[in-house]
């Protein structure tokens, strides 16, 4: 049985949650002596390499940023280079770049979370990815049926679920650990986020509520500035205080009652399962495979219109749940399914199945 090779490419904007999934695979790979390799984009290889603590990075290749011309020219390049028998791909422009180019051994698309067709998906890129994607991997059941065979029309026989999965960066929470209503959101500060939302409905929350609250928001992006001015202009800066990004998520985390998530949009996002892996339980909006995850009162909170931000704060503030049984419930539900290492080797059993199939 010959060596394998497999060739991740990803073409990132910042440092978030696909990034890891494909450093956290990378890694487990090189560990099973497997020729295991990223392409990044030049304007963001020193910001991984730096990220993830790479110290070893022969097998980090740069690519030159660029139109997509020149970056599909980039692509078959490092593929004539490696010749690798699987290329993974995670976001839809490096996905139907690699489809346009000469390759002929087996292409995994990691769909994360549903896209915002800015750009409308054309009968010739369907077309393309129908024949060029060998297999669709989607971050979880609802997305897989939802979006990737309802949406997308893809075949159900091209599609498997694989949750994504974390590695415990962090010791867990005491079990002497005492409420002090103190909550925190790390995340980019961008639209999907939602941080607007969040300040919006405390800043509608009754003076009892908000007195007895303090928030802290970890991050960088581009609506720091309005969140801010937001912030200020709603009263909230006395409850409300920003921090800088912060690379330690599950650390940060474990100081705190809960991680609070007001996104419009996500996947399976990981810093929901760094602060659930440390026993901090998390207070999220009912998107992308929440509900698949998270269990009202049980392992963390939905917040929706049967759960709203205020009644979650009350609730918390007024000890109405057992706080204790809800952190190790969120704890059990990382350790089962939600390792990383649990992951990967998942991704490595496709990469021989269809690699020697």
């Amino acid at each position: 049985m010959k060596e394998l090779k497999v060739l991740q490419i990803i073409l990132p904007l910042g440092m978030g949650g696909v990034e890891k999934v494909a450093y956290t695979i990378h890694s487990y790979l090189i560990k099973n002596n497997i020729k295991s390799y990223i392409a990044i984009n030049s304007s963001m290889y020193e910001k991984f390499v730096q990220h993830f603590g790479i110290k070893e990075t022969q097998n980090i290749i740069k690519y030159k940023d660029g139109n997509v011309f020149r970056i599909r020219h980039e692509f078959q390049k490092i593929i004539n280079k490696i010749s690798p028998d699987v290329i993974q791909t995670h976001a839809r422009k490096e996905c139907l770049l690699v489809s346009l180019c000469r390759y002929n051994g087996v292409h995994i698309r990691t769909q994360h979370m549903q896209e915002v067709n800015r750009i409308p998906i054309t009968k010739l890129e369907k077309k393309i990815l129908g024949k060029k994607v060998n297999i669709w991997v989607a971050t979880s059941d609802k997305l897989r049926k939802e979006y990737l065979i309802w949406h997308k029309n893809i075949p159900e026989d091209k599609t498997i679920t694989i949750y994504n999965g974390i590695s415990r960066s962090a010791k867990i929470k005491s079990k002497n650990y005492r409420i002090q209503n103190k909550f925190c959101a790390i995340s980019r500060l961008t639209v999907q986020k939602g941080l607007d939302i969040l300040l919006s409905e405390i800043a509608k929350m009754p003076q009892k509520n908000k007195k007895n609250i303090l928030i802290d928001i970890y991050g960088e992006g581009d609506q720091e500035n309005s969140l801010k001015m937001l912030s200020a202009k709603l009263n909230l800066n006395r409850i409300v205080k920003f921090h800088h990004a912060v690379n330690n998520t599950a650390q940060i985390a474990s100081k705190y009652d809960a991680l609070l998530m007001p996104s419009r949009y996500e996947g399976l996002p990981l810093t929901m399962l760094e602060s659930m892996s440390v026993g901090t339980p998390v207070a999220i909006h009912n998107v992308g495979c929440v509900d698949e995850i998270i269990k009202n009162n049980v392992n963390g909170w939905i917040i929706g219109q049967n759960n709203t931000w205020n009644e979650f704060f009350d609730n918390f503030i007024n000890h109405k749940f057992n706080y204790s049984k809800i952190v190790n419930n969120a704890i059990n539900t990382y350790e089962k399914e939600f390792l990383d290492t649990y992951m990967a080797k998942q991704y490595l059993v496709l990469y021989k199945k269809l690699a020697y199939n």
